[in-house]
Parts: structure tokens; C-alpha cells; sequence
């Protein structure tokens, strides 16, 4: 009983520890799984995830803070501890880990985390819609969508699970979770379209399906050829 006890206990750290370090996480993973296989849609997807979206989130943030040094508003202020960074620092006796108050529209940690779910999602929605082309076997076509299904249902799933930890550990404010997580998930859909325009979603799509999917005429059996040399030539 002591054993599952703490077998339980670990699995709750781990998981908890996940959540916090979930951002750097993915960057991390997708940095390194992109560079190694030349995965062009991770790279692409990256450089709003890493760079314009942390960007953003500072400027709305300074914009927030800014509103409440003029007009005193309650709505965007929170206590903030280092979980809720996306880089957590080491505490130590020196440099001990402290709740502050702080003044934000929506954490760049969270921001980060809504952008890549708004993807992801609407990734999955674009395969499930995607029209089979003409000659496409239907066992694919089939797998495909369940596949996307499957892939929605789990994003919808551990959307609300981030909602509730983000809340739980208290790191954003009530707008935040009202107006950040829709505002962050709809930059990462305007990123996947902006993406998908080109190349017939090549560059956009994460899960790989788009690459592996080809024209009925690039399995089209050909013709015989037969090449001979003209004597009188």
C-alpha cells in the first residue's frame, strides 16, 4: 500500500513538473527533432512560438501594467511565482523562491502554451476537412480522419487541463484565462493558415500526413519506354 502510495505521489510530481516546464519543453524537443530529421513545419512553427509570441505577450503585458499605473484596475493584477516563467529558476538559500505581484494581461509562459494548442488544434481540424483526391484509397482516407479525430478530442482535453493548472497554481489573472487563452489560441490558427497557404499545408502540418499524402498521378503506373538508337543518325 506504501508502494502505490508513493508510486502515486512520484506520478503527481511528475506530471506537475511537466506542466511547469511544458513551454521550454516543447521548444526544446522540436528544436532539436527539427534540425535533426529537417522538419521545415517545426522550424517554421517555431519561430512564432519562440520568438513573435514571447514578444507579443512582453508588450501586452507592459500594456497592462502600464493601464493600471494610470487608472488603478484590479482586473490585471495577480501573484506570480517563478512557476508560472517560462525559464524557472534554481532557488536557493541566497536567491529563495518568492511570490510577487505582478501586473499582466497574460504570462508569457501561458501565452506560449495557447498559441501552440490554437495550433495544433487547428491543424488537426484542417486534416479531418481536408478532401480526399480523386483515386484516394479509402482505408488512408479513413485512417487519416480517425486520426485527426482523435488528435481533436485529446487537444480539447488537455486544453481544459492547462486552464484548470494555470488557475490551480494561480499564475494568471481572470482576464487572462477570459481573453489571453482565446487571443494567443487564435495567433496560433492565423500562424497555421499563414503557413498552410503555401505548399498545400506542407510547411504547416506537425503531424507529417500532408507530406505523405500524394496525387493519385504520382502512383500512376507508366507507360513502357523504349529508348533505341537510329543507325542512320
Amino acid at each position: 500500500m506504501d508502494s502505490l502510495r508513493g508510486i502515486i505521489s512520484d506520478l503527481h510530481v511528475f506530471l506537475y513538473g511537466g506542466m511547469r516546464t511544458l513551454p521550454i519543453t516543447l521548444a526544446g524537443t522540436m528544436v532539436i527533432l527539427g534540425l535533426f530529421t529537417a522538419n521545415y513545419a517545426m522550424m517554421f512553427f517555431l519561430v512564432g512560438f519562440m520568438i513573435a509570441i514571447p514578444l507579443l505577450s512582453k508588450l501586452l503585458n507592459l500594456c497592462a501594467d502600464a493601464l493600471v499605473l494610470k487608472f488603478d484596475l484590479d482586473m490585471f493584477k495577480t501573484k506570480s511565482s517563478d512557476i508560472c516563467n517560462v525559464v524557472i529558476p534554481y532557488s536557493t538559500i541566497a536567491n529563495p523562491s518568492k511570490v510577487e505581484n505582478q501586473n499582466v494581461l497574460c504570462t508569457t509562459s501561458f501565452a506560449m502554451i495557447c498559441f501552440f494548442l490554437g495550433y495544433m488544434l487547428t491543424n488537426a481540424v484542417e486534416l479531418y476537412k481536408r478532401t480526399p483526391d480523386p483515386g484516394a484509397d479509402p482505408a488512408k482516407v479513413a485512417n487519416r480522419t480517425s486520426h485527426a479525430v482523435l488528435s481533436i478530442a485529446s487537444i480539447v482535453v488537455f486544453t481544459f487541463i492547462v486552464i484548470g493548472f494555470r488557475k490551480y497554481a494561480g499564475c494568471e489573472p481572470t482576464v487572462g484565462l477570459l481573453l489571453g487563452a482565446p487571443l494567443f489560441g487564435a495567433l496560433g490558427y492565423g500562424w497555421y493558415t499563414m503557413l498552410s497557404s503555401v505548399s498545400d499545408g506542407r510547411l504547416a502540418d506537425l503531424f507529417g500526413i500532408s507530406n505523405r499524402i500524394l496525387p493519385a498521378s504520382a502512383t500512376k503506373e507508366d507507360r513502357p519506354v523504349a529508348c533505341f538508337v537510329d543507325p542512320n543518325a
